[in-house]
């Protein structure tokens, strides 16, 4: 009588979790590239970490410091900062969200507006040889 029976419920807790394990399966190469990225931002910490340890020894040995070579060390710092920002500029996460939210269909290259004064553009043309047939057929 329209209700659900046990069979009914079963059936929709194993399309639940066949959907669940689907979803799963397709998410694991985005988390991939995802915990790629995430060790390489550790990497270049630890790095930038370890390059930036030598300074924070010389500051405290030398209060008054050398001016020059913490200037070197700033300029090193601005270029590995500049050259990374580059590479984060647009990953491949944003990339595969920016095909996702794609339209199916082609997008037009042509506003209507545009496309009219064509088509007029064209019909003016055609009108004008039309009337200068016309107007030498009238002659002959």
């Amino acid at each position: 009588m329209g209700g659900w029976d046990e069979e009914d419920e079963r059936q929709l807790w194993y399309c639940q979790l066949e959907a669940a394990t689907i979803q799963a399966v397709s998410a694991r190469p985005l988390l991939q590239q995802e915990m790629q990225l995430v060790q390489h931002a550790v990497q270049q910490q630890s790095q930038q970490q370890g390059q930036l340890q030598p300074y924070r020894q010389d500051r405290q040995s030398a209060p008054g410091g050398d001016a020059q070579q913490r200037q070197q060390v700033q300029q090193q710092m601005m270029t590995r900062l500049a050259g990374i920002a580059g590479q984060l500029t647009l990953n491949d996460r944003q990339a595969l969200k920016q095909q996702v939210f794609r339209p199916s269909h082609i997008l037009p290259t042509l506003t209507v507006e545009q496309q009219g004064a064509i088509e007029l553009a064209e019909m003016q043309q055609r009108e004008a040889a039309q009337q200068q047939a016309a107007a030498e057929d009238r002659k002959s």
